[in-house]
């Protein structure tokens, strides 16, 4: 189970690495973008939608990885109220778990709605003509991995009881 573990850590790595790529390239297509604007009056304008589409595919990716490290939908004020009640820890942890399951299914499901709707009507960004059923199963995909990334961290890892929780 630890080398199931080691996989999924190094590909969070990798997916932290690609965010943040994107969060840089943005950065740059932006600044450039503010600079040819305001200083020769032009601008790229497939830079503006490409910029906000990398940076949704890099937060959608990114979740998991926030999920993974409970830095998303964190319950640390409640654990610590209760850090010498493991149960009630243990309670808390799994409702967290089962209002994530939830939430994200709903979401998951919405998205491949919206793949199927964008697939239909042949959906496109309106200036670099990407087709937007890419870009929703990208989102769906970073939303499934979530999902994956809970169920790997419940693998037995050999730690103690209450520990990683918050």
């Amino acid at each position: 189970m630890r080398a199931i573990r080691n996989v999924f850590e190094v590909n969070l790595k990798i997916i932290t690495w690609i965010s943040a790529a994107f969060i840089g390239l943005s950065t740059v297509l932006s600044v450039i973008n503010v600079f040819l604007r305001y200083g020769f009056g032009t601008g790229w304008i497939w830079a503006d939608e490409f910029s906000i589409y990398i940076v949704i595919v890099m937060v959608f990716l990114y979740q998991c990885n926030l999920e993974y490290r409970d830095d998303q939908l964190s319950i640390s004020v409640l654990a610590e109220m209760f850090s010498g009640r493991p149960i009630v820890l243990k309670v808390m942890y799994f409702f967290r778990m089962a209002v994530t399951f939830l939430l994200y299914g709903i979401l998951i499901r919405s998205g491949f709605a919206l793949i199927k709707q964008n697939l239909k009507f042949q959906a496109m960004t309106p200036v670099m003509h990407v087709p937007l059923w890419i870009l929703s199963l990208v989102v769906t995909i970073g939303l499934m991995l979530v999902l994956v990334y809970w169920i790997v961290k419940f693998l037995p890892e050999g730690k103690k009881e209450g520990e990683n929780i918050g």
